[in-house]
């Protein structure tokens, strides 16, 4: 038997949506948590549309050009800080710039959901 995939189509979404509850429903989960899920589990029509992909498409975009152009630094304070600190990179400023940066892709992932 041969599946074949296509997107998904914005008038679809009340229907994923209750995929993705019975879904989480087969774990055995109580009726209450279940509920409590139902927020995080409901698919709207603007998720489905072109817009979250673009956004992070973007997003990787971006993260892949600061990678080239700072992948010295990147490489040198990730491993060894000391040799980072006397080539004159400062080490904890990449840190915490890694880390912004990761908020900025897990907050663009979830934005809008």
């Amino acid at each position: 038997m041969d599946f074949v995939t296509r997107q998904a189509l914005p008038q679809e979404a009340s229907y994923l949506s209750e995929l993705a509850l019975r879904s989480k429903a087969t774990h055995d989960y109580s009726p209450e948590y279940l509920e409590a899920c139902r927020s995080a589990l409901t698919i709207t029509e603007e998720e489905i549309g072109t817009w979250p992909v673009i956004r992070m498409a973007v997003v990787a975009l971006l993260t892949a050009i600061v990678v080239l152009v700072f992948y010295k630094e990147l490489l040198v304070s990730s491993f060894d800080s000391g040799l980072a600190a006397s080539l004159g990179i400062n080490p904890t400023f990449v840190h915490y710039g890694l880390m912004c940066w990761l908020s900025v892709v897990v907050l663009t992932a979830e934005w809008g959901r």
